[in-house]
């Protein structure tokens, strides 16, 4: 396998000089090269095989042989080295064993404009200045400036006889750089190339016509000082690899500096057994900058989208998000708090339109914030189609948008109260089902009007499925959780709760379950050892959520706290002393309590962050204090999916959110899943 890249390397970066080496014996020679070089890339021919053939082609043109097979180029037929030996002529066969092929990565260099010389990592970028970055995904070159770089998760990417179209964004406050997408190809085996085809057609090019690299023009910021840029790779929608950039940006460029990178996110580390990635509706990648954040939204054909925020300014929206549902749901009197469901969890069609009303209109704020920043762009994520939105969280990120609240059927704020009603509300008795099914589209969505419509599925929590994987160092994202023949669960529950109400669920979990091994647990030593079971597929909590979202903690037993460092703490002694900790079966964790998935810039610490470290498969969490009634259908609800229905937990989500909505309820937006989509029992 390496030495069909190697081979393939050379003869792209020589393709120009072959004609004059080869002589008249070129078009035919053209002809052979550039169908081995497809069947190797395609996998049609064994790497070694298409290797082999590409030596015996040019055996018969001493220079070529001896510039894309030699250590050095040679300058005449007296420097061409020896042929080997172990050379295969036509007709012998391939041989038994072949190589694993080696692991590809990212590899990044800064290129000067003026004289396409690269700039060394130990310098700094000269303010102003013009340079190319350039890209490739192959082996790792030592001229990259990536540092403990991982492999590129090739596995998460569909099978395919032939290749991956990808697609790099750059974004950066300081520099300038492109807002549209630079695509390169990614063939099966060896290294990544760019060529005149267009992304996602059937390749037509020759491989004369194809360049090793992707360069992407970028302008260093006017003043001497610190820059970043953040580097993403993309497969159909959804992040594969972010990649931070910093250097020093000097007045000169001989001026002391450095150039430093490293990957933030990544899908998986580990390649050997992760399935494919399915194409999302849109893409976003969270990440953050020294008290602002970056939003890169990739969902539109006409480019992607980036806005900054303040710190400030998304914690406003996250409250006033959070605010909404909650007055959805309770009123406070006094000190005391009344649900506003009814005994079923339902909504009157009279409540239903105050929520909608209340909630549409902080989610449409959230969408006008985003408005400025792509006016042409934006709309379209209305009309995206696709198997769910995925949110990709950088490792420095401690912060999540209110992506499930997003409002995008477009309201004039002078309206409010006053919105028209979508026939699909308008009509409603309050009695049938507001809807059938699970839909991502409303069933009467060509009767909207073109503004200021209230409608359910103006909120992308409605009309996507929408994931936040965790970025997966040393481990493969899971999207099975593998269960053994007696399962385990844990139940953590608990026991300052409506006890009649809580044995009642509790029950409902347990014959939710068939096969399942459930034990309980009511304090946090039993917490703990429940949870080191290394065949756990579920681990559920029922419990309080305490404390403050920068100071929370699930109460469990009677007034027993397990906080968010405790999960680090129990791991490294408890957990991972045992051999056998979720090595073959990592759980799913239901955290069902008050603010249990809600992170903060302020947190250092969290239960989704934690959990995920502790190696669990995934986390659904809610984001706001849920009443126990509705706390519990919620969670019989998922598991009635997750288990019965044997769908995994995106469809599962999204089908508990239709159901309570068909009673009225647009609660099911309190709950946000950290995993993939795709994740299911099996």
């Amino acid at each position: 396998m390496a030495d069909f890249d190697d081979l393939v390397a050379k003869l792209r970066r020589n393709w120009v000089r072959l004609p004059a080496l080869a002589g008249p014996g070129w078009p035919e020679l053209e002809r052979q090269l550039t169908r081995l070089i497809e069947e190797g890339e395609s996998g049609r021919l064994a790497p070694v095989v298409a290797a082999t053939r590409i030596r015996v082609a040019v055996a018969d043109f001493p220079q070529v042989y001896g510039l894309v097979t030699g250590p050095a180029e040679p300058e005449s037929p007296d420097t061409v080295p020896p042929m080997p030996k172990d050379v295969l002529r036509r007709g012998d066969g391939p041989p038994k064993v072949e190589p694993p092929p080696p692991p590809r990565y990212v590899n990044l260099a800064f290129i000067r404009q003026e004289d396409f010389t690269r700039v060394p990592a130990t310098q700094g970028l000269r303010a102003g200045g013009g340079y190319q970055l350039r890209v490739d995904l192959g082996r790792f070159s030592p001229e990259s400036i990536i540092v403990n770089a991982p492999p590129v998760p090739t596995k998460r990417l569909p099978p395919t006889q032939q290749g991956h179209w990808l697609e790099l964004t750059v974004t950066s406050e300081g520099f300038r750089v492109p807002t549209e997408p630079t695509h390169l190809y990614l063939p099966r085996q060896g290294a990544s190339f760019t060529c005149p085809c267009h992304p996602g057609d059937t390749h037509t090019c020759k491989v004369r016509d194809r360049d090793d690299y992707a360069f992407i023009t970028v302008t260093a910021p006017l003043e001497p000082g610190p820059g970043r840029l953040r580097v993403a790779l993309w497969h159909r929608r959804n992040v594969v690899q972010s990649v931070l950039v910093e250097v020093d940006v000097v007045a000169q460029e001989r001026d002391p500096g450095r150039q430093h990178a490293h990957v933030d996110f990544t899908l998986t580390h580990n390649l050997s057994d992760v399935e494919s990635l399915r194409a999302r509706a849109a893409g976003v990648l969270v990440n953050e900058r020294g008290g602002s954040h970056t939003l890169v939204l990739n969902g539109v054909d006409d480019g992607i989208i980036t806005v900054d925020f303040s710190e400030g300014t998304l914690m406003t929206a996250m409250d006033a998000f959070r605010a909404a549902l909650l007055r959805a749901q309770l009123k406070q009197d006094g000190t005391q708090r009344r649900s506003l469901l009814g005994p079923a969890n339902e909504k009157s069609r009279v409540g239903l339109v105050e929520d909608l009303a209340r909630l549409a209109g902080v989610g449409a704020d959230h969408w006008a914030a985003l408005y400025p920043h792509a006016p042409e762009a934006l709309p379209a994520f209305a009309k995206a189609q696709g198997d769910g939105m995925q949110i990709a969280r950088v490792e420095s990120s401690r912060f999540v948008f209110p992506w499930a609240g997003i409002y995008d059927l477009p309201l004039e704020r002078r309206r409010f109260g006053h919105y028209d009603l979508c026939p699909l509300v308008e009509e409603w008795d309050g009695r049938a089902p507001l809807i059938d099914g699970s839909p991502t589209r409303c069933p009467r969505e060509a009767e909207h009007a073109r503004k200021n419509m209230l409608c359910p599925f103006g909120f992308w929590g409605f009309r996507f499925a929408i994931e936040q994987p965790a970025s997966t160092r040393g481990r493969s994202l899971p999207l099975q959780i593998p269960l053994p023949s007696a399962p385990a669960a844990i139940i953590a529950q608990s026991l300052a709760l409506d006890r009649e109400m809580a044995d009642t669920h509790l029950a409902a979990v347990v014959a939710a379950l068939p096969g399942f091994s459930v034990r309980e647990a009511s304090s946090a030593d039993e917490v703990c050892e429940a949870l080191g079971e290394h065949a756990l597929g579920l681990a559920y909590f029922y419990c309080h959520g305490r404390g403050t979202p920068d100071d929370a903690w699930i109460e469990v037993g009677r007034d027993e706290a397990i906080y968010p460092q405790d999960i680090a703490t129990w791991a490294v002694v408890d957990w991972v002393p045992r051999d056998e900790h979720w090595s073959t079966t990592r759980p799913l964790v239901i955290l069902n309590g008050c603010h249990t998935a809600e992170l903060t810039p302020n947190s250092p610490v969290n239960f989704v962050d934690g959990l995920s470290s502790a190696g669990a498969a995934g986390i659904v969490g809610t984001e706001i204090t849920v009443s126990q009634r509705l706390a519990g259908e919620a969670v019989e609800l998922m598991l009635e999916g997750l288990i019965s229905r044997q769908l995994p937990v995106g469809q599962a989500l999204h089908r508990m959110r239709s159901r309570l909505l068909a009673k009225g309820n647009l609660l099911g937006l309190a709950y946000t899943a950290y995993c993939s989509n795709d994740l299911r029992f099996v």
